[in-house]
């Protein structure tokens, strides 16, 4: 197939585009699929979707699914349809891409938007949204050859399927994503050295969005959330609201410092005891350390059982009770 063999005939170039023109009778005498033909050499990414100028009858719907058809039946709709082609081919097509607050306005800015070559299934454009000096969505020249798929990547992102460029005009396409802001901070801020990361997730998934650190702001669309804060032990909030053009606050109380002094190496946990006396385990202490251990824990009630690497009988193991308080210190010699 005549199609076929255009796969070796442009040479690698990084900053070119490919492009064919095919005319046809309609007659293909060396066999094959123009369809599966054109698709293929698509995905390999050795040109974009064809141009096909059909010679005599209308045959759009033998190569419509090949390329770009255009029908000739004369000299003067030939010269049309070349000119068609040339025009679409070279003339520059824009897109305005509106990221819609709460109230529909295209206000939201600022984040990545991926925009993936449907064909190919490869990325072609990374560009950061952005708000021209009128507070307008920038404009942005593109291929219009390719259909898209956009990613927009807020947190978790928001995807526009099937977006098909008009050649030569300026196009619009929009998406809502109303964000509010997140931050989670210590109360009155004073342990300048403790500083939890938060798993954030979408409530009732398991698919991590992202992870924050204490006092920082982070936007994410509105919607509830579930929160694992790492503090020790791991504090969990489920169904948190965040709310567009809002923020959404969570203090935590200060942890205090657990010190553990010990001359001798050992195996032992830290558990949290609860109001009903039920225990909960949240760490072990390191069995290779002879020395002290410090803990930075929440504050709570807690019990410590040890027991040294040399002893033989388990009715040796130590248990210690033992209470945290905001920024205070607990000391236990072992």
């Amino acid at each position: 197939m005549a199609l076929e063999r255009t796969e070796n005939d442009f040479p690698p170039c990084s900053n070119c585009r490919n492009i064919v023109i095919l005319i046809t009778d309609g007659l293909e005498e060396c066999g094959g699929d123009i369809c599966e033909v054109s698709a293929r050499l698509q995905q390999k990414n050795i040109f974009l979707k064809p141009y096909i100028i059909g010679m005599g009858e209308d045959m759009e719907r033998n190569y419509d699914c090949a390329g770009t058809y255009l029908n000739a039946s004369d000299k003067q709709e030939f010269a049309r349809a070349m000119n068609v082609v040339i025009s679409k081919a070279l003339n520059k097509t824009s897109l305005q891409v509106n990221l819609l607050d709460v109230a529909n306005r295209p206000t939201e800015t600022n984040v990545n938007l991926t925009f993936i070559n449907t064909n190919t299934g490869k990325v072609a454009e990374n560009y950061i949204h952005t708000l021209n000096s009128k507070g307008v969505p920038d404009t942005l020249i593109i291929d219009a050859e390719i259909t898209y798929q956009i990613i927009v990547n807020t947190l978790p992102p928001v995807t526009i399927n099937s977006v098909k460029l008009t050649k030569g005009q300026h196009n619009i396409t929009s998406v809502s994503c109303p964000r509010g802001d997140l931050v989670i901070s210590l109360k009155n801020n004073t342990q300048a050295n403790v500083n939890p990361a938060t798993m954030v997730y979408q409530s009732g998934s398991c698919e991590l969005i992202n992870h924050q650190y204490a006092n920082q702001q982070t936007r994410y669309l509105q919607g509830n959330y579930d929160l694992e804060i790492l503090t020790l032990p791991v504090t969990k909030l489920k169904d948190v609201t965040i709310e567009a053009g809002k923020t959404t606050q969570i203090t935590l109380e200060n942890p205090g410092i657990l010190s553990i002094q010990k001359n001798i190496k050992g195996y032992g946990s830290i558990y949290r005891i609860d109001e009903k006396g039920t225990q909960q385990w949240v760490i072990d202490v390191n069995p290779e350390s002879g020395y002290g251990e410090s803990y930075f824990l929440q504050p709570g009630s807690y019990r410590l059982v040890f027991r040294s690497r040399f002893s033989s009988q388990s009715l040796q193991s130590k248990t210690v009770n033992f209470d945290i308080i905001t920024l205070k210190t607990t000391r236990i010699n072992l």
